[in-house]
C-alpha cells in the first residue's frame, strides 16, 4: 500500500467532523468509522483534524514539503520486530522481502530506517552453542588456560577452509547497545565456480604450508597431506618411543580428524595433538587467518576470473601477510580460554 492511499478520504473527513460537531466522544466517533468505513483512527487523527477545521474552515491538505513517507509508523515497527527477530537481515534483505517492503522502496531506503531506530552492526557473530558443547568447552578452557605460553608457542593451527572469493571473511547481524545475542546462524557462505579448497598450518612464529587439495577431505586424504606436507616441514611434530614429540597439532574435531585411522596414524607417529572441543572456531586462531583471507579475496572478487587465480592469490596473501598477525593471534589465547570460562561455554568475540 502506497502512502497515498493511506490519507483519509474527504467524505470521511467530513463525517469525522459531522460526529464532533455532534458531541460524540472519541471512542464513539472511531467506532462509526471502522464499521462504516472499514478504516482504523485514532484519537489523535481526529484532533488533528478538527483543530485543522477551526483554524481553517478547511478539511484539505496542507500541500506537502516533499514526498509522503513510503512506511508508517506500524510498517516501520514491523520491519525493526523483525530484524530484531532474525538477527542476519539486512536492508538489502527487506528490500527484497515483498511482505515487509510492500512500497517497494529504495534499499537505502531501508538502511537508513534501520540506522535510525539506532541498531549497530557487529562483526563477531556469537553464535549459538548447544549446552552440552558448552560445558564441554568450558572443561577444555579450563584443562588448557593453566598451560604457560611457552607451551602454546609450541603448537600449530591447522584446519580445512573453502575460499570464497564472492563472499567477506566476516559474518554481521545487527543488535542494539548492550544488547546480549545468542542466534544459530549455521552457513552462509555460497558457493561459487572458483572455490578452492586448502588446508592451511598456522605456527607462532610463522605461517606453515598451505596446501590445495580436490573433493571433500577424509581420514586417508588427511593423513597423506599431513605427511607429505606438514611433518616433513616440522620435524619435531613426530616423537619417537623414547622421545616425545616436541611440537603439538591442534585441529578441530571433524570426521576426517578424529576417525579411529587418524587417531591410530598419530598414535603410530608419536604425534602429539589437541583436539578443540566442538563449536569452537573462536578457539582456533587459524579461523582468523581465514576470515582475514576471504577478505582480502574479496576485495579483488572482480579480477579473480578462474580457480587458478583465486589460488595463486591467496598464496601471495598467506606467505606475504598472515605473518604480521600471529604474534597477536597467539597471545590472545590464554585471554580467549579464560573469557570462555568467564561466559560458561558461550562463544567469544575472538
Amino acid at each position: 500500500m502506497c502512502a497515498a492511499s493511506r490519507l483519509l478520504p474527504e467524505d470521511l473527513k467530513w463525517y469525522i467532523i459531522h460526529q464532533v460537531e455532534e458531541d460524540q466522544k472519541d471512542r464513539e466517533i472511531i467506532e462509526n468509522v471502522k464499521n462504516k468505513y472499514q478504516r482504523a483512527i485514532y484519537p489523535s487523527t481526529i484532533k488533528r483534524l478538527w483543530d485543522k477545521y477551526k483554524e481553517t474552515g478547511s478539511i484539505a491538505s496542507r500541500k506537502s514539503s516533499g514526498r509522503p513517507q513510503l512506511f508508517n509508523a506500524a510498517d516501520k515497527t514491523k520491519i525493526v520486530k523483525e530484524v530484531r527477530r532474525k538477527k542476519t537481515l539486512t536492508g538489502v534483505d527487506v528490500a527484497k522481502n515483498k511482505n515487509l517492503n510492500v512500497p517497494n522502496a529504495h534499499k537505502r531506503t531501508l538502511q537508513r530506517l534501520l540506522k535510525a531506530k539506532r541498531p549497530i552492526l557487529s562483526t563477531g557473530v556469537p553464535q549459538y552453542i548447544k549446552p552440552i558443547n558448552r560445558r564441554k568447552r568450558v572443561a577444555f578452557a579450563e584443562e588448557y588456560r593453566v598451560k604457560t605460553k611457552t607451551f602454546w608457542n609450541n603448537c600449530f593451527f591447522t584446519d580445512e577452509c573453502g575460499l570464497f572469493p564472492k563472499t567477506s571473511g566476516k559474518r554481521k547481524i545487527l543488535k542494539y547497545k548492550r544488547e546480549e545475542v545468542d542466534v544459530n546462524l549455521g552457513s552462509d557462505y555460497k558457493w561459487d565456480h572458483r572455490t578452492v579448497k586448502v588446508l592451511g598450518v598456522i605456527g607462532r612464529y610463522e605461517v606453515g604450508p598451505l596446501i590445495r587439495y580436490h573433493g571433500t577431505i577424509d581420514s586417508e586424504k588427511y593423513m597423506s597431506l599431513i605427511a607429505e606436507h606438514v611433518t616433513p616441514e616440522y620435524k619435531s611434530l613426530k616423537g619417537t618411543s623414547t622421545r616425545p614429540a616436541k611440537l603439538v597439532l591442534v585441529h578441530d574435531g571433524t570426521s576426517a580428524h578424529k576417525s579411529n585411522p587418524t587417531t591410530t596414524w598419530s598414535k603410530q607417529n608419536k604425534i602429539n595433538h589437541i583436539r578443540l572441543p566442538p563449536q569452537s572456531p573462536d578457539l582456533n586462531l587459524i579461523e582468523n587467518c581465514w576470515s582475514f583471507l576471504r577478505d582480502k579475496l574479496f576485495e579483488k572478487n572482480l579480477e579473480l576470473k578462474t580457480k587458478d587465480d583465486v589460488w595463486k592469490e591467496a598464496q601471495r596473501i598467506w606467505y606475504d601477510d598472515i605473518e604480521n598477525y600471529l604474534k597477536n593471534l597467539y597471545d590472545s589465547i590464554l585471554a580467549r580460554l579464560q573469557e570462555v570460562v568467564e561466559k560458561v561455554g558461550k562463544r567469544i568475540l575472538a
